[in-house]
């Protein structure tokens, strides 16, 4: 399994890399990450396409478009540096989370959504079994733009089109 992860990061890695592919190389990577956790834990009821809607959203659907200092710090879902964590500035100036690896990534994120203390609505939801759009939902009180869950419900449609099914 560590071999397929491998192959994948390469190819997420690789410039050839299509941006039609994203979607389902990258999810095969959460599920394979979400698979380091017991299977009766909270970051194994996260939905996997909730982290790959986030992810390709934040990512440009893995072209990293406008982002060079994202794309550096292999920070596929947006989260900022907090305290002392490593990061990058952007030309913004906002410390962007520096991560080792695109596991490192979705690892931090399914960190956050587990245990971060803005997102118990979104803990709520996902043990109340709510919709995947309803758990987008949790996150708009957070989000710096106001179309933030309009644009995750869009490309999460998009995605469930393709062939993810």
């Amino acid at each position: 399994m560590r071999y397929i992860a491998l192959v994948i990061l390469l190819l997420l890695s690789s410039s050839t890399f299509s941006k039609e592919n994203f979607p389902r190389t990258f999810n095969t990577i959460v599920i394979e990450v979400q698979k380091e956790y017991s299977p009766d834990s909270f970051e194994r009821k996260i939905n996997p396409l909730f982290v790959t809607t986030i992810a390709s959203v934040e990512t440009a659907n893995g072209t990293f478009k406008n982002a060079d200092t994202a794309k550096r710090a292999k920070n596929y879902t947006g989260r900022h540096a907090i305290g002392n964590e490593k990061f990058l500035l952007t030309a913004g100036g906002v410390k962007l989370k520096k991560y080792d690896t695109i596991e490192d990534s979705i690892r931090d994120f399914l960190n956050l959504m587990t245990h971060g203390r803005y997102y118990g609505e979104f803990r709520i939801a996902v043990n109340k079994n709510k919709s995947i759009e309803d758990q987008f939902k949790t996150l708009s009180k957070y989000a710096t733009n106001p179309q933030y869950t309009d644009i995750l419900l869009n490309r999460y449609k998009q995605i469930k089109k393709g062939s993810l099914n």
